[in-house]
């Protein structure tokens, strides 16, 4: 299967979910959670650790898989992992992985509708 994907709900010791501002063109300048592909070979906690690293600078330490969603007809599964900050910086610039990352209570983040 080559669209397995992982996204990663991270939240820090004051109960704030990490999100980041997405780059790519179809969903630009929309916040969500940390997303990306799983690469060949690539286990599902080191595509999480990687993908959270590149899009928000933040160092996890995943817990769990708390859903995995899976649609057979499009060959797609996407992980999502429950995880915890463990160091890192909060991303300042933007490139390809993100335009921006911040930590944001759960009230924030359901008014931005994700």
């Amino acid at each position: 299967m080559d669209n397995i994907y992982v996204l990663c709900i991270i939240v820090d010791n004051h109960g704030r979910y990490l999100l980041i501002k997405e780059a790519k063109e179809e969903c630009k300048n929309t916040w969500f959670f940390p997303a990306g592909r799983i690469e060949k070979n690539e286990s599902i906690i080191n595509a999480a650790i990687r993908e959270t690293k590149e899009e928000s600078g933040i160092d996890i330490r995943p817990e769990g898989i708390c859903l995995i969603d899976h649609i057979p007809k499009d060959n797609w599964m996407r992980f999502t992992l429950l995880a915890r900050p463990t160091g890192g910086k909060l991303k300042t610039f933007s490139d390809h992985h993100s335009l921006e990352a911040g930590w944001f209570t759960a009230d924030e983040v359901a008014n931005l509708g994700i």
